[in-house]
């Protein structure tokens, strides 16, 4: 059954019945896949500046909802505002990814650590890059 199931693979990828097209393909799907955002944050809880990588999974007005981690061990959640982007004043192909986001963030530190000494933490943030893929 392998060897049939190979074989009829081997002959869809040699003899397609329709057109494929993988860019195509990849240019759409880039269109809607969320951007990844960097940046830091500064936890009220440690009194110290950390590492912040979010996605933004939905946005309402000028309020972008976005969920990641926070240096290796913790996950976050947070809700920022559109800010600057400097692709609206400068015409500098690297910086049309630069953006400024000010915003507030909450999660959970030590995760999977031990059970029971998860802790809280939360702060301000602010992402300056958002990759588009």
């Amino acid at each position: 059954m392998k060897k049939f199931l190979m074989v009829l693979l081997m002959l869809s990828i040699t003899f397609p019945v329709w057109p494929l097209d993988i860019s195509d393909l990849l240019n759409k799907a880039s269109d809607k896949l969320p951007e990844a955002k960097q940046g830091v944050g500064y936890s009220m809880v440690d009194s110290e500046f950390i590492y912040l990588s979010t996605i933004q999974f939905t946005e309402y007005k000028d309020f972008n909802f976005e969920y990641g981690f926070a240096d290796e061990d913790s996950v976050i959640g947070a809700i920022s505002m559109d800010g600057v982007k400097a692709k609206d004043y400068i015409t500098i192909p690297i910086l049309k990814e630069a953006e400024l986001n000010l915003g507030a963030y909450a999660g959970w530190k030590r995760l999977g650590i031990t059970s029971g000494n998860n802790e809280f933490d939360w702060g301000i943030s602010a992402t300056a890059v958002a990759l588009r893929w």
